[in-house]
Formats: C-alpha cells, sequence, structure tokens
C-alpha cells in the first residue's frame, strides 16, 4: 500500500492484525516523521478560470496550472520538455482534472514570469490542463484533491548512456521530490439569492425554454393522459429537475397528479419529462400552463417561463346501472346459439384419447438462434461497456492498452527520417512502450531498467536478450552512423520485439 501524508508532524500508522495458521500477529509499522515539502520557490500550483466569481449550478472554464522554474546549471538550462519529465504523473493526486492524463494532448506548455516569495521577477515554465467544471457549493470552486509532485533536479552529468539523454550527452544526475497543493483560488462561488425565488424554483440555474405536449387529447374522466415537458436551454441538464407538478395548485385542482419523482432524458440541448395525469371531472376543457422557474446568472435574477395551455375534451365515465346486475329480460335479451363445428382449426374435439395426447416440440436452429442470441449480445454490450468505462477510468489500463498501437506508429514514422534520428525514434518507440506496459513515468527508462523490467515480467529470454541487441545496435548507430540498410533493419526488428513482446503479455 502507498500512503501520502497530508500535513507535517508525527505521522502515526496503527499496527496491523494477521491471522496465521489460526494465531492472530501484529506487524508494528511504527511512525513516520513528515516534514514540509520545502519547495524553494521551484514550484507553484494554481486554479483559474474564465471568471473570478459564479453562482452555484453555474459552469466555468477552469485551467489547472503548474508552475516549475527551470533547472539550470552553468550554461545550461532545461527545456520545457525536459521538465515536462520530471512530473511524478503517477504519486500526484489530480482531482477533477485526472480524467485528461490519458492523452498529452491535453496538456499545454508556456514560459511565463511571475515573482518569487521575495518579490523577484523569476522565469517559469507553466504545463496547464483545462476543464469545464461545475460549481456545486458556496466557497472556493471544488475541484478535488490536487497535491503535484515533481521529481526536481538536484545536478546534472555528462553521460554516454543514449537512453537518458537530455541534450548532447547530459543527463540528470540526482533528483528529489518536492511537492505542492493549490496556492491561488481564483475562483469564489456565490449562494443562490433567497430574495424574488419563487416558491415552485427546483434549483434550475441557466437559460431554458419550455413546451408541453398532451397525448391523447379525447379522453373520458379517470383515463391516463401522458403529459410530456420538453425544457431547452444552457445550463446543467443531467441534474436538472422537472417542475414541481404535484405542487402546482392549477394543475392538481382538476387533475390527478402522482406526486413522484421524475428521472428525465437527455437529448442534445433538452431534456424531456413524462407524467400521467387523470381528469378528475368532464367540466375539464385545458390542461393549464406549466411553470417553469430558473435563475439566470447573467441577469442575478429569477425568471418563470410557462408552456401554452393544452385544450382537451372529458367525457364523463360510463357507468352500468346496478338496477341491470343479476337480472334477465328474456324479451330483449338476444339468444346465442351454439354451433357444433366438427372439423378444420375451427373443430371442437371430444374425448380423453384427445385431451390427454402428448405435444412434442422439437426446437430447431430458430428456436436455439432465438435462446442463445439475446444473452450472448448482453454479454458482448456489457464487456464493451466495461471496457469503455475503464479505459476512461483506470489511466494505467488505457496505458497499457494503447503501448502497442503508439510504438508501432511511432515506428512507423521513424521511417522517414534519416539516420541517427531514426534510431533516437525507434529507441524512443521501444522503451516508452515497455514504460507503458510496466506503467512506470514515460521518458525515464534506461536500457538497462527497461531489459529489468521484462525480465521481472516474466519475458521470454530470448526475446529480452534480442530486445537488448537491438537497443545497443541504436546506441552504436547514434554515434557510429549506420547505412540505409541498417536502418530498415532496426525498424523491422522493433516491429517484431514489440509484436512478440504484446503476444507474450496477452
Amino acid at each position: 500500500f502507498q500512503v501520502i501524508p497530508k500535513h507535517a508532524g508525527k505521522l502515526s500508522i496503527p499496527a496491523v492484525k494477521v491471522r496465521v495458521d489460526g494465531e492472530e500477529r501484529s506487524i508494528d509499522i511504527g511512525d513516520i516523521i513528515v516534514s514540509e515539502s520545502d519547495t524553494e520557490d521551484l514550484l507553484y500550483v494554481e486554479l483559474t478560470g474564465d471568471r473570478r466569481t459564479v453562482y452555484v449550478g453555474e459552469a466555468v472554464e477552469t485551467t489547472l496550472e503548474i508552475w516549475i522554474r527551470p533547472f539550470v546549471q552553468g550554461d545550461y538550462r532545461m527545456s520545457i520538455q525536459d521538465m515536462f519529465r520530471c512530473l511524478d504523473v503517477e504519486h500526484s493526486s489530480w482531482g477533477e482534472f485526472k480524467d485528461l492524463l490519458n492523452s498529452a494532448q491535453n496538456f499545454r506548455g508556456r514560459s511565463a514570469v511571475r515573482k518569487d516569495s521575495a518579490g523577484n521577477d523569476r522565469a517559469y515554465y507553466v504545463i496547464a490542463l483545462t476543464k469545464r467544471l461545475w460549481a456545486e457549493q458556496p466557497g472556493p470552486l471544488e475541484a478535488g484533491d490536487i497535491r503535484i509532485v515533481v521529481n526536481y533536479p538536484v545536478h546534472l552529468r555528462r553521460s554516454r548512456d543514449f537512453f537518458s539523454i537530455l541534450d548532447e550527452g547530459i543527463t540528470v544526475g540526482q533528483q528529489r521530490p518536492i511537492s505542492a497543493v493549490v496556492t491561488s483560488q481564483a475562483i469564489q462561488v456565490k449562494p443562490l439569492p433567497t430574495a424574488g425565488a419563487p416558491l415552485f424554483f427546483n434549483g434550475a440555474v441557466g437559460r431554458y425554454q419550455m413546451e408541453a405536449t398532451a397525448k391523447p387529447t379525447k379522453v373520458h374522466v379517470g383515463d391516463p393522459i401522458t403529459l410530456s415537458i420538453a425544457i431547452r436551454g444552457e445550463g446543467r441538464l443531467d441534474t436538472l429537475s422537472p417542475p414541481p407538478l404535484a405542487r402546482l395548485d392549477n394543475l392538481t385542482e382538476h387533475f390527478r397528479v402522482p406526486d413522484e419523482p421524475l428521472a428525465g432524458d437527455v437529448e442534445g440541448n433538452s431534456k424531456r419529462f413524462t407524467q400521467s395525469i387523470r381528469a378528475r371531472s368532464a367540466d375539464v376543457t385545458e390542461i393549464p400552463p406549466i411553470p417553469f422557474a430558473y435563475f439566470d446568472p447573467q441577469a442575478e435574477k429569477y425568471v418563470t417561463v410557462s408552456s401554452n395551455p393544452i385544450p382537451i375534451e372529458v367525457e364523463a365515465s360510463e357507468a352500468a346501472s346496478t338496477a341491470l346486475v343479476g337480472t334477465s329480460d328474456s324479451a330483449s335479451a338476444p339468444t346465442t346459439t351454439l354451433t357444433d363445428v366438427g372439423g378444420g382449426m375451427l373443430a371442437n374435439y371430444t374425448g380423453s384419447e384427445n385431451l390427454l395426447s402428448q405435444q412434442v416440440f422439437a426446437p430447431g436452429w430458430g428456436s436455439a438462434a432465438a435462446a442463445i442470441i439475446p444473452p450472448l449480445s448482453f454479454a458482448v454490450c456489457w464487456l464493451t461497456q466495461r471496457r469503455s468505462q475503464r479505459l476512461r477510468t483506470d489511466v494505467a489500463y488505457a496505458r497499457r492498452r494503447s503501448a502497442a498501437r503508439r510504438a508501432l506508429r511511432a515506428i512507423h514514422a521513424a521511417r522517414d527520417t534519416g539516420a541517427p534520428d531514426r534510431a533516437v525514434r525507434v529507441a524512443d518507440a521501444l522503451l516508452d512502450y515497455v514504460a507503458d506496459r510496466c506503467n512506470v513515468p514515460a521518458r525515464t527508462l534506461t536500457r538497462a531498467e527497461a531489459i529489468q523490467h521484462l525480465q521481472s515480467r516474466g519475458a521470454d529470454s530470448m526475446l529480452v536478450h534480442r530486445t537488448n541487441e537491438l537497443l545497443v545496435e541504436c546506441e552504436q548507430a547514434l554515434y557510429a552512423g549506420m547505412s540505409a540498410g541498417d536502418g530498415v533493419h532496426l525498424t523491422a526488428t522493433a516491429r517484431q520485439c514489440i509484436e512478440e513482446l504484446e503476444r507474450e503479455w496477452r
């Protein structure tokens, strides 16, 4: 288990009790001293938005900004790409922005200047993620637990290890972890005003229009009428509540209305609710206008819109006279004559041998298909939805599933480059593939570490040996050069290694 302390001080982890062979044993873990992460103005995390204040229920475009001071040693200054690789994505907490980590295209970078704690202007790299969030409650905008961890360089060194090169043979010699939480909250959420709120206000925020329809419009007293209400507009439709029909006096006076919650269906920019109502008397001539109230955050006031009245025709219910129940009028009652049919489909068959005869059912291909296809289709749909949901929520799983596809695409693109760039791209593709499959940060593996990961996961020894030889060839090509034929050999061998590794790990 991995635990991340949230406060400085003594962290007491209670003893873990386990039962072994019927005997209870205790494992004492002890105390851990937690100190503040001294970022020394090297790292800031901020949450900004397109507006400084919003109302509860309103949407706001937010940006998570990670400010990292570029590491400088002598005359060498690390690039924004190098500092981006120092982000410890796995051990950071991303809050509401977690679903954006599955693609590097969601990250944007720029250079900027800001003042440090001493008031001096400093150059920083800003790595940003943008997402639309909804204001849920008053106070600072809630974006989840956000804590960013960066493995910040301590010093650089020159190395001939091709696979950890930053630039011109320079690599990170030592790193130290630093972390930061959101220090500047620029978005405040205001509560909705209580003054002017209609009694039938159900929490809608935005701008909306409404229309209502009913079917059928010609009924008897007590017959069900399906009332459909469509609400369109700019706002959060997934949590939008319908008008409180059971609390509208002008409706319940003439109609019986169930007092039950309605779910509604969202289609595009509208949400439709349906409710069954019943007229109380034949005097009803229309379904009255249905009011819907919402709060307009731009105008900062409550607005009520209403549907048009719906004309209907209601007739009295037909009731049977109790005087007719149990009486018989032979003069007026129609006479029914039973006719015996002796053959054909309508024949009347008698006799116990016919009534007790066994009916044999012989299933064919059609009945077998009808029995098998529905559950099989359900299983396929369930598995597809389960896999899609896991790809959206499990970042590590998504990386493993797409590792081979990304690597093969990168190798294919390397064929159009010359030496030694082709060797660099082939090696990067292979190392990134191992990193994705083993769930370690990308662009951090050396050749030795990649081989160690392959061995620890039980890959075939001959395949591991060929992969190591391929990486060595890429390193040699970087310094000694290679011919066109060697370049073709590198890309072909890399594709073969990745395809064989995929078959082993399935």
